[in-house]
């Protein structure tokens, strides 16, 4: 091969070379988005737990981690949710049901969350005719008061029509 071709092969990819690292070095292609930093060096606080940034935010495992949330340390932030992060967020709403909906012939517990606080509802007699009768419409705990004598039978005793 000729040393002129060779030269000018040589000259063209070092200029192609030095094209893209002087596109690098301005934030990418013209037209992009450039990327943004990891959120655990980036400079700024995302997650409001007043530490910014790897080694300084517990919930950056490295500078390259983009996670600055931190399960597990008390305070719900960022990307966390009950779902997610329970030890934080608090539970999620949850409804269950012992006797399995609405039974008045079973007397029930309904327990689970409502906005991360626990609740217990037992179903019980209002007079010795009228029951409270507990059950879930999926998470929600609702109650109705259920007529026992004009319904299934005719008392209420112990949290059940019988």
């Amino acid at each position: 091969m000729d040393k002129k071709i060779l030269a000018l092969l040589v000259f063209i990819v070092a200029i192609g070379l030095i094209v893209q690292l002087a596109i690098a070095a301005k934030g990418g292609i013209p037209g992009r988005a450039p990327k943004a930093p990891k959120e655990c060096r980036d400079e700024i606080d995302n997650d409001g737990d007043g530490n910014i940034d790897w080694p300084n935010d517990t919930g950056c495992d490295s500078k390259n981690d983009n996670d600055e949330t931190d399960c597990g340390d008390g305070v719900c932030e960022g990307g966390e949710t009950s779902e997610t992060c329970p030890e934080d967020c608090g539970e999620p709403d949850s409804c269950s049901d012992t006797d399995f909906g609405f039974a008045p012939t079973v007397k029930g517990t309904v327990s689970g969350y409502s906005e991360g606080n626990p609740y217990s509802h037992t179903d019980y007699c209002l007079t010795s005719m009228t029951l409270r009768e507990y059950y879930c419409s999926g998470i929600e705990p609702l109650y109705s008061d259920y007529n026992c004598y004009t319904n299934t039978t005719t008392n209420c005793y112990d949290g059940a029509c019988v």
